[in-house]
């Protein structure tokens, strides 16, 4: 049975049990459910990212929702590069939004200009606190700001590797050969250095068939997987005292540089991936490395993807082949995630607060993240130690333990004040070194800009969020 037959199943017996009055219930989510009957028959407005976060949304939380509370709940979305800009749109008005999924990256712009509002109040008066201290460490801190809750974190995207263990792991003569080439034996790349020589191997050995790697590198996405590398080769984004740009750092152009380089065992074409065509290679078990977000790991393993609304992912030809792993470097990005927030000028807050309670709690959560459609992911201590998720096929809780360990190593998006600015300047810069500019004059190219971002937003209003940032453990490692 599907797990989206088995939520439904489960949704049925809740609704057929019947929920308590509020005093009684005994989950955070029944909780929310108790208390949002009252306002049956409300409308409330979701912005989420458009595509696969969407359809989690409407066939998950927003169909049981309105069984449960009588609540509807409509949605509209955009694009993850332009989420930002239509939630501040919306504030600027007319305002429409009630429920908000805000990127952890964006949270302090959101913020100071009165867009959303803290949640604690709420978290007290419906019992939350117990639901909350279960998210993981890694995400915890991406709903808070100085000192309050602001939403809920609510889908670990952390990156994490996929490698075909059949041939790196399990193949006798792979490795004698790899051992014999490179000196060392051959496994899942812990370095990038690693990562090179096993993708390198792999495309020598067996392309065009199978390729070494593919990752998304498509506009818009590249900066992800670039941040990641820029940190892991020491990079910083700031001098903290001028708060002059340093992408254009030494460690910047090298990792820059390497970062382009990688093309050369990758499939042709591959630096106009996106998420979806990246993860096809993979699931059509044409490259042996694939470094992504995690949602892929589950269909690789044809799990959930049984349903209409998923016919356009390839069958896996690799299920049961797959071993899953941190990625090189061992502090892979936190890259974009997710919080669900209270829209400050939304006419129904504790109705959409509730809603979000309900969604974020750890049982729908559970469901949420375990199923193929939905690509939100694990963001819960219980999410990584649930029995039903270990065991959703035979390799889950590698799966799990990878994310768990991913998440705990990771390194955060660059948060500061405007910081859409930044990442879209980051991005053109990977994108014009894809595209063959030299990595030094891009870098440069983009910090000026940076610079002069920097100046009109204030150099010591942003010094102050950017040692915010940088304080945190997960900023630098």
């Amino acid at each position: 049975m599907s797990m989206f037959r088995i939520a439904a199943a489960a949704t049925a017996v809740s609704l057929a049990l019947g929920f308590g009055q509020m005093a009684n219930a005994e989950s955070a989510g029944d909780r929310a459910v108790a208390a949002a009957q009252k306002y049956s028959g409300t409308t409330l407005s979701l912005h989420s990212e458009a595509g696969l976060q969407a359809l989690g949304w409407e066939l998950w939380n927003a169909q049981q929702w309105k069984e449960l509370t009588g609540i509807t709940v409509d949605q509209t979305s955009a694009p993850v590069n332009e989420m930002f800009v239509t939630t501040v749109q919306d504030f600027r008005g007319p305002a429409n939004f009630d429920v908000l999924d805000v990127a952890p990256a964006y949270l302090p712009d959101l913020v100071e200009m009165g867009a959303v509002v803290p949640v604690n109040d709420w978290m007290d008066q419906f019992g939350y606190w117990d639901d909350y201290n279960d998210i993981a460490g890694a995400y915890k801190g991406w709903g808070e700001y100085k000192g309050k809750v602001y939403g809920f974190p609510d889908d670990g995207d952390v990156h994490v590797m996929m490698y075909r263990k059949d041939l790196i792991d399990e193949d006798a003569a792979n490795q004698s050969e790899f051992k014999e080439k490179y000196g060392y034996k051959l496994a899942a790349p812990t370095t990038w250095k690693e990562w090179d020589d096993v993708a390198q191997f792999i495309t020598d050995k067996y392309g065009p068939d199978i390729y070494g790697a593919a990752q998304p590198r498509a506009k818009g996405l590249t900066l992800y997987f670039w941040m990641d590398m820029f940190r892991d080769y020491g990079g910083r984004f700031f001098d903290v005292e001028t708060m002059n740009c340093t992408w254009n750092s030494e460690a910047g152009v090298s990792s820059l540089s390497d970062f382009v380089e990688q093309r050369r065992y990758m499939p042709p074409g591959a630096d106009a991936w996106g998420f979806t065509e990246a993860a096809a290679s993979m699931l059509n078990g044409h490259v042996a490395l694939h470094y992504t977000w995690p949602g892929v790991g589950r269909w690789i393993q044809n799990v959930g993807t049984d349903i209409e609304a998923m016919n356009w992912v390839p069958p896996s030809h690799v299920e049961g082949k797959i071993g899953y792993a941190v990625p090189p470097g061992g502090t892979p990005e936190l890259a974009v995630g997710w919080i669900i927030s209270v829209a400050s000028k939304s006419d129904n807050q504790e109705a959409a607060y509730l809603f979000a309670q309900w969604s974020n709690s750890i049982e729908v959560s559970t469901g949420k993240t375990s199923l193929g459609y939905s690509i939100r992911d694990p963001f819960r201590v219980s999410h990584y130690a649930d029995p039903g998720f270990r065991n959703l096929w035979s390799n889950a809780g590698q799966y799990l333990d990878a994310l768990k360990t991913a998440g705990e190593n990771g390194v955060q998006d660059l948060t500061v004040i405007q910081a859409q600015k930044y990442h879209d300047l980051i991005d053109n810069a990977v994108q014009a070194a894809i595209g063959g500019e030299d990595a030094q004059s891009a870098l440069d190219t983009a910090c000026k800009s940076a610079d002069r971002v920097t100046k009109q937003i204030g150099v010591d209003r942003q010094r102050d969020v950017y040692k915010q940032f940088a304080a945190q453990e997960n900023a630098y490692r």
